[in-house]
């Protein structure tokens, strides 16, 4: 009862002082330590964040007034929160929004009055509805005394104010950028006028509270629909604060007002709980708002912007073809991608519809029902032919309204990888760790197909370094699969993230960089003679042994070799044209040829060990012809069919990485730097296979054994690790050991338990053969010679009898 007392008392006491203090400059301007809040001690952020706090303190305590049997005690402590918070806006921030926006600044008066009067009174629904007012009031009177403050030439009190603000990024959408921040820094840097860097700072501003102000609406709907009053009081708050922003330019732009007509009625019904009148009142105003463009896109932002549209709307169908099973969701997680990508397909298609209409209405007016069309399904777990259909809809109207060159899209794909592992991170938070690695890999595969391919040709350290942060790490340091795999804590998958973002970030100033042709004929250069430097040593090390006897068996491989190359050139003919197609299966492809490559491999290989290094040089087929004849021609369709794969492998990659560099710099350039990176590869193939002539036998079947050994260790553990990239394998980090990343780029050696044990059972496999077969022969030898002996036996008794 003490307490309580004491608690009634304090409540009153910061009533009376806030009473005490009218809203008014002529009262603050006694307090000179105060009248700027450039020079306050306090940053105007922190104070924004103190007063919102206070006032969700006021919040809580009227639902607790509602509990309680005696709510006076609640009621005067909200009163005091309001209070606190009126208090920290008189001293910190009225000052220079009087000085800049006087006009606001009495609209946040009397919303602080509101507030104080829903308080006393325990109307929670009226105090929702200021806080949201005065949150969006104070961001509004921050945004005039910014541009008021431009105008006045104050740097101080615009960079005082720019620290309080909001950036489009509330959802997964975009990435944060603050232009206004970097003119600010330029003008402080001397670089830019104030005058110069004003429509910078102002259009930053605009788009981002426009950003809000639809996400806003979307938070009201979700609250009306689920009959939350309180919650949709302070949306609807936000909401009006937000338009409040746009109001003047939308009544000059679009010479109507019913935006503000729309907001009323939502008001009135909100205030009576009718929902049905609210979400009719709020369609008419997201309608209004339709062809509304309250900051002009440049052709880069629309580009941007498009390609995001583009890349939301096609994972869509990406993910919803594998969430659902005959009308039953069987992947959740396939299935919250879905929703989450047509989500931001919406938000970002209402960015451009205002541009898409102004050339296109009808592709406009198309693609919102697609949307809508595409909801529905989603909702009622309709049927995956028919999302199918409306994505390829969609995609095409997308591509052809805003002339978008998908081949390019580097910038969107490092956004929607960054959304991404948002998820990933999230699910790591949620302890999900099955829905943080499907996620992960999906955004390493992006990552893959896209970016890396480009990046590998420009940066391969930094692409190497990404690609370890995605998977396992180098060496002490742990990627996000072995933390994921562990169950490693947040703390732990955020430090690896961090670090990953900020590689990513790099990535993307490297390729949006323009590059100059005769780095991109190095580049490309590089590219073809690493490949087939590659190439090279695994054709080298199977026809090392092809000598003497078995020399015909060279011309078969060779003759493999020979078709995967023009096959390669055929796949650059195709991929060029095609690109797209080679974006979405590209990885699949390599796994095939991958497997292909190393089940051929094993098969010849241990064919070629036992027939040729070990069992006498072919001596029994001489006993054979009949068998010999008959299983040459599959002897050499199989040794065709390995270096056919072995370089075809080599040269899909050299494929995938040109025309990565072809999107930068053309056709013509890039092939200047493939001539190059042949004559190098012609080079060293010439000396190598120069150097085979001259080694001696036995020197030569050790020296064959040893890099046979290694392309197969090689090609199995490269092999295990792109079916664990398309998920056609599961990932079980080796707990405890982690290799050095060069270690996998050179050897195909990942620290995963399915790369080793592939690895040691292909092993087993061709030398645990080799042994069997020796076996088998020296079984086959006694048994012979016992005949042998049978046989002669009767011979010498005869012989002896005949003495």
């Amino acid at each position: 009862m003490k307490s309580r007392l004491i608690q009634y008392i304090f409540a009153l006491l910061v009533v009376f002082i806030w009473v005490a203090l009218p809203l008014s400059a002529q009262d603050t301007a006694s307090q000179p330590e105060e009248t700027s809040s450039a020079g306050a001690a306090i940053p105007i952020w922190q104070t924004a964040d103190d007063i919102r706090s206070a006032l969700l303190n006021a919040q809580r305590e009227l639902f607790a007034a509602r509990r309680s049997d005696d709510p006076a005690g609640n009621l005067a402590a909200a009163s005091a929160y309001v209070a606190e918070a009126t208090t920290h806006y008189i001293t910190t921030m009225q000052p220079d929004i009087q000085r800049y926006a006087a006009e606001q600044d009495q609209q946040i008066e009397a919303i602080f009055s509101s507030a104080l009067g829903a308080a006393q009174a325990g109307d929670d629904a009226v105090l929702a509805l200021a806080r949201g007012r005065i949150w969006t009031g104070m961001l509004h009177g921050a945004y005039l005394t910014t541009l008021g403050a431009l105008e006045a030439n104050d740097t101080d009190t615009v960079a005082a104010w720019l620290s309080f603000r909001e950036y489009r990024q509330a959802t997964r959408v975009t990435v944060v950028l603050s232009p206004a921040a970097g003119a600010l820094a330029d003008v402080q840097s001397g670089v830019l006028t104030l005058e110069e860097a004003a429509p910078i700072i102002e259009n930053d501003l605009r788009d981002a509270y426009y950003f809000r102000l639809r996400q806003a609406a979307t938070e009201l709907q979700t609250a009306l629909e689920t009959d939350y009053f309180t919650r949709a009081a302070e949306w609807l708050g936000q909401l009006e604060g937000y338009y409040a922003i746009f109001a003047d330019d939308y009544a000059a732009q679009m010479g109507i007002t019913s935006p503000a007509d729309a907001l009323a009625q939502i008001e009135d019904a909100v205030s009576v709980q009718d929902t049905s009148a609210a979400l009719q009142a709020l369609a008419i105003f997201r309608e209004a708002l339709t062809n509304y463009q309250p900051v002009a896109l440049t052709e880069a932002q629309i580009a941007e912007r498009g390609q995001l549209l583009y890349i939301f709307t096609d994972l869509v169908y990406v993910e919803y073809k594998d969430a659902v099973r005959n009308g039953e969701i069987t992947v959740p997680i396939e299935y919250q991608e879905a929703s989450t990508f047509l989500a931001q397909a919406r938000s970002t298609f209402d960015e451009l519809r205002p541009t898409i209409a102004a050339h296109h209405p009808e592709e406009a007016a198309r693609l919102d029902a697609i949307l809508a069309q595409l909801q529905s399904l989603l909702d009622s777990i309709g049927e995956i032919a028919a999302v199918q259909e409306l994505v390829a809809e969609g995609k095409d109207l997308i591509s052809s309204s805003l002339t978008l060159d998908m081949n390019n899209n580097t910038a969107a794909t490092f956004t929607v990888v960054n959304a991404l592992l948002d998820d990933v991170e999230a699910s790591v938070a949620d302890e999900r760790y099955d829905d943080a690695e499907n996620t992960r890999l999906q955004a390493y595969a992006l990552f893959d197909f896209g970016p890396e391919q480009r990046l590998m040709a420009f940066s391969p350290d930094l692409a190497v370094n990404i690609d370890a942060l995605f998977w396992h790490g180098d060496g002490d340091a742990s990627g996000l699969a072995r933390i994921i795999a562990a169950q490693g804590s947040t703390e732990e998958f955020r430090v690896v993230r961090q670090e990953l973002s900020a590689s990513l970030d790099e990535a993307q100033i490297i390729l949006g960089a323009t590059s100059e042709p005769l780095t991109i004929i190095l580049n490309s250069a590089i590219i073809v003679f690493r490949e087939g430097l590659e190439a090279v040593v695994i054709i080298a090390a199977l026809s090392a042994g092809m000598v003497r006897d078995n020399k015909k068996y060279r011309r078969p491989l060779f003759a493999g070799a020979v078709i995967a190359f023009i096959v390669t050139g055929l796949t650059w003919v195709v991929a060029d044209a095609f690109l797209a197609l080679f974006q979405n299966y590209g990885e699949r492809l390599e796994a095939v040829v991958s497997l292909v490559a190393l089940g051929v491999l094993l098969v010849i290989t241990n064919w070629f060990f036992h027939k040729v290094y070990w069992t006498d040089h072919l001596a029994g087929f001489h006993q054979r012809k009949g068998q010999l004849m008959r299983g040459e021609a599959g002897k050499y369709l199989g040794l065709m069919i390995l270096g056919f794969t072995s370089i075809y492998r080599e040269g899909f990659e050299t494929v995938l990485f040109l025309q990565a560099l072809v999107l930068d710099a053309g056709v013509l350039i890039v092939l200047q730097g493939v001539l190059l990176g042949l004559v190098g590869v012609a080079v060293v193939g010439f000396i190598t296979f120069k150097m085979q002539t001259h080694l001696p036998y036995m020197k030569m079947m050790v020296v064959t054994g040893v890099l046979i050994g290694a392309v197969l260790i090689m090609l199995v553990g490269n092999t295990v690790r792109v079916m664990q990239v398309v998920a056609w394998l599961p990932v079980h980090p080796i707990e405890g050991v982690n290799f050095p990343y060069w270690w996998g780029q050179w050897f195909g050696v990942y620290p995963t338990w399915e790369g080793i044990l592939a690895q040691i059972g292909a092993a087993i496999f061709v030398i645990g053969s080799y042994y069997l077969a020796e076996y088998q022969a020296a079984k086959e030898r006694r048994e012979k010679a016992l005949r042998r002996q049978a046989q002669a036996a009767p011979q010498a008794n005869k012989t002896a009898g005949s003495h």
